[in-house]
């Protein structure tokens, strides 16, 4: 990998605080640092930053009414604006939802994305669907858009942890909620293939007593969140597939991690 010819100070805005957790955008965002350092460029996470700190980018990381809130507010440093957007709906019901509520005269979350996306100078798509939405949904100037996809490197497995089933058992990777439907995989394989879910829960407070007993009654293996991507490596590598059903995925990087192995 070449060093850049001119190094950049690049604000890093759209993660959940670490005290918080987070999920896979926090790790697509780790990655993205962690390559753009090793190009020579400077990465701040600015809201962890001192308020006398600068930077000569921005990229914000999803168009969520979290990141949009803090560009509203956006006073200080005013620099151009790369967004990286990771619009989460698929076809069907959710893309219809996502275009009405971005033409609503009220402030919807639909809005909200489109405000997002037409302030960005450049706007970084997932996927060429990804890229139609930003601009036939959100309204996103066609020149400001590229599609650049995830990708993940090999990695070296290390020891698998406590509590997994010997032999080859099903993984399911990622946080859980209703969207990824990890539940229903337990109910549908139960007493016919052992099954290892590794993620944090993020699902609603009041379901996850519903989550925990489908753990329980279908003998399920769950091990929370699980970071050490050497840990994960081992995992996949004694699974006999990996199962990834969710609703709405950008490019899943449980998917791209088991492809690249």
């Amino acid at each position: 990998m070449e060093r850049a010819e001119t190094a950049l100070r690049i604000g890093f805005l759209g993660r959940i605080p670490p005290p918080l957790g987070g999920a896979g955008l926090e790790v697509q965002m780790e990655r993205t640092a962690a390559a753009l350092r090793e190009l020579g460029h400077e990465v701040l996470a600015v809201e962890a930053a001192d308020p006398t700190a600068s930077f000569d980018l921005l990229h914000a990381f999803g168009s969520e009414p979290t990141v949009w809130h803090s560009l509203r507010h956006w006073t200080r440093n005013r620099r151009p604006l790369v967004v990286t957007s990771v619009v989460v709906v698929s076809p069907g019901r959710e893309e219809r939802i996502l275009r009405l509520t971005a033409r609503l005269p009220i402030l919807t979350s639909g809005r909200m994305k489109a405000e997002v996306a037409r302030q960005a100078d450049v706007l970084v798509a997932g996927s060429e669907y990804e890229r139609r939405l930003l601009t036939s949904a959100l309204g996103a100037p066609a020149s400001r858009v590229a599609v650049v996809g995830n990708g993940a490197d090999p990695v070296e497995p290390g020891s698998l942890p406590d509590g997994v089933p010997g032999g080859g058992y099903i993984l399911m990777v990622g946080a859980v909620d209703a969207r990824k439907r990890q539940r229903e995989v337990l109910r549908a394989l139960a007493g016919r293939l052992p099954i290892v879910v590794a993620g944090p829960y993020a699902g609603p407070p009041a379901e996850r007593e519903q989550w925990e007993r489908a753990v329980r009654e279908t003998g399920a293996a769950w091990l929370g969140p699980v970071g050490e991507q050497r840990t994960l490596a081992a995992l996949r590598a004694s699974a006999i597939a990996l199962v990834h059903l969710s609703t709405a995925e950008v490019q899943s990087l449980a998917v791209l991690e088991a492809l690249a192995a």
